[in-house]
């Protein structure tokens, strides 16, 4: 499920694909719960600390800047009622998240 998170934030990071034409293709190939819903849910300082976890046992799990640009806002979740989506579709895709 995280490796699948991981990958949906590097298309929105690399690609600039927003978070609902993830959901869309997503929900195509049968997923019914957003990632980005789990990643609300779960808290976005708990997705970062897990993918990191993840990452330090396997370099190909990506983690996104987007995260912590998200924590450092203020954005955590439904924890304080904010979602990582807006994060997400506001930011630009600049070349440091590539």
């Amino acid at each position: 499920l995280f490796r699948e998170i991981g990958s949906a934030l590097k298309l929105a990071d690399a690609h600039g694909y927003r978070t609902a034409t993830i959901d869309a293709v997503l929900s195509r190939m049968g997923r019914s719960t957003s990632l980005f819903d789990i990643i609300d849910l779960v808290g976005t300082d708990i997705t970062l600390r897990i993918l990191t976890n993840l990452r330090d046992e396997d370099p190909s799990v990506y983690v996104s800047p987007r995260l912590a640009a998200a924590i450092e806002a203020g954005v955590l979740g439904r924890k304080n009622n904010t979602s990582i989506r807006a994060v997400i579709d506001a930011s630009p895709v600049t070349p440091e998240l590539r």
